[in-house]
């Protein structure tokens, strides 16, 4: 009777190293961002401040390429801040944009706001000048239990909306 090498068993699992990571990595294939236009038109002025410069930007930052993650934290921002703040967006206290970073127009923003990833970064003006940002790291924590996100993206707009 022929026994099976002791090699064979390490060299099956070997090769499916490979065919994994492929899965994985087709996980994350870049998908075009959503079609629905934001509460302030994707890509706009490079300076959208609140209406009168006075109030709460709130931006995500996103590259040329997007994974599904990068527009789920779109989608689910943009939501929060309809659910939670529908007058402050009405009133143009609150204003949400969506921005390319890596557009030639946009990439002072990388500096501005030290971006090293995508992000989203709420912003505080006073009469046309920036005068407090926060960058919500944890998003990326929050992202995949929708009620936990909005609780962290509505507690920190409202800080910064002064509520």
């Amino acid at each position: 009777m022929s026994r099976t090498p002791r090699w064979l068993p390490l060299a099956l699992l070997l090769a499916l190293v490979p065919l994994v990571g492929w899965v994985f990595a087709r996980s994350d294939t870049p998908v075009a961002p959503p079609q629905e236009s934001v509460s302030t038109p994707a890509e706009a002025a490079d300076d959208a401040l609140p209406k009168g410069g006075t109030g709460v930007v709130a931006t995500v930052f996103h590259g040329s390429a997007r994974c599904p993650s990068c527009v789920t934290l779109e989608e689910q921002t943009r939501e929060t801040l309809k659910a939670l703040f529908p007058k402050e967006l009405a009133s143009g206290k609150l204003v949400f944009r969506s921005v390319n970073a890596e557009a030639p127009e946009h990439q002072h923003y990388i500096e501005d706001y030290r971006l090293t990833s995508i992000s989203l970064v709420v912003a505080r003006f006073e009469k046309g000048t920036r005068k407090d940002w926060k960058t919500l790291q944890d998003v990326w924590r929050h992202l995949r239990d929708p009620e936990s996100f909005r609780r962290y993206v509505g507690q920190e707009t409202g800080r910064m909306l002064n509520l």
